[in-house]
């Protein structure tokens, strides 16, 4: 085997080179069957009304390609020589492609004989080149060893394939698992949205019922101005929009990368929505004591991953005010009843 004859073959530009069959299999191929010692093979060998490229006492064939020829299209037309032809080893290339096929490998379909694929840069490896040589190498083929080598590989596939298809059934049975956990996790949520849901039903119980004790309070101990109590109003956890009107309002900058948008809480208190982007950089005079402590509220927000770092607000976030909001939005002191607008239906 000449290695360093392979190595040049592989650093072959194939950019610059002219890829029709011919120089494929000339310039390429021949090359690359003389750096395994084969000096002479019969060159358009007839089969039955057609012509393999080239045949090696007829025990390797070799079909060759134009360089951007899909192999795939002609594994039928070697299958055909094969039938016909009874090579025990069969290699079908385009220059850049190398396939080695067993044809008398025992599988379902003439596509699982293939035994190895390698690209024409694979060749420097000399762990390519030494697998190579076993299955064409001439000393191997004329002492007969590399028919040894070709039931090795074999064996070598099928306990690989074996292997993966053992690697494939944990997976599937852990998939599976997973699955079944998953499904037990959904059951266990729907008891619980259950039980929310009737703890949920409890507390507007309470909330709509008069609380008649109280009531005889007042009226046995002559309780000024008694009138029957409301229910404090419990307000819900998070921040729940209660607005004095319904308008959302939006503030949009491309030259400080704001785009925001909110609702008032009440009628002092501004909420600017999950996912509103916030100004790239702030204002110079932007500092301690602007507006409502809009500064330290920025820089807070920074701080805690609130505004994340693609200048992002994670989650509605309630301002003491709808200038301190836009202070915060956009990074400078600013009168929120001026930078905030209406946004289009």
């Amino acid at each position: 085997m000449n290695f360093e004859e392979l190595k040049r073959i592989a650093q072959t530009n194939l950019s610059q080179f002219d890829g029709n069959e011919q120089n494929v299999k000339h310039n390429i191929v021949m090359r690359f069957l003389d750096a395994f010692g084969h000096k002479k093979f019969d060159l358009e060998h007839a089969a039955q009304g057609s012509r393999v490229d080239i045949n090696i006492g007829n025990k390797i064939i070799v079909e060759t390609k134009a360089l951007d020829k899909n192999l795939d299209d002609d594994v039928i037309q070697l299958k055909r020589y094969c039938d016909e032809e009874r090579p025990v080893l069969a290699i079908l290339t385009n220059g850049k492609t190398f396939r080695f096929y067993s044809p008398f490998m025992r599988v379902s379909s003439f596509n699982e004989t293939l035994i190895y694929e390698f690209s024409l840069a694979d060749f420097e490896q000399q762990e390519v080149a030494d697998r190579i040589n076993k299955l064409i190498g001439f000393d191997n083929y004329q002492n007969k060893t590399y028919l040894t080598y070709i039931e090795e590989r074999e064996t070598e596939l099928k306990q690989i394939i074996e292997f993966v298809d053992d690697i494939d059934k944990r997976e599937l049975k852990d998939i599976r698992a997973i699955q079944e956990d998953i499904e037990q996790l959904k059951s266990e949520v729907e008891k619980l949205e259950s039980k929310i849901k009737i703890k949920q039903q409890e507390i507007d119980q309470i909330k709509s019922t008069k609380i008649s004790e109280k009531e005889e309070l007042f009226k046995k101990y002559f309780f000024p101005n008694v009138t029957t109590p409301a229910t404090k109003k419990i307000e819900p956890i998070g921040h729940e929009p209660i607005p004095t009107d319904k308008i959302t309002y939006k503030i949009y900058s491309m030259k400080k990368g704001v785009s925001a948008f909110g609702k008032f809480y009440d009628t002092k208190k501004f909420i600017v929505f999950k996912g509103s982007t916030v100004s790239n950089e702030l204002d110079e005079s932007f500092g301690k004591g602007a507006a409502d402590g809009a500064y330290e509220r920025r820089k807070d927000l920074e701080r805690t991953g609130k505004i994340n770092s693609n200048r992002e607000l994670t989650e509605d976030y309630l301002f003491d005010s709808i200038s301190q909001a836009a202070c915060v939005v956009i990074g400078g002191s600013r009168n929120g009843m001026k930078e905030w607008k209406p946004s289009s239906p």
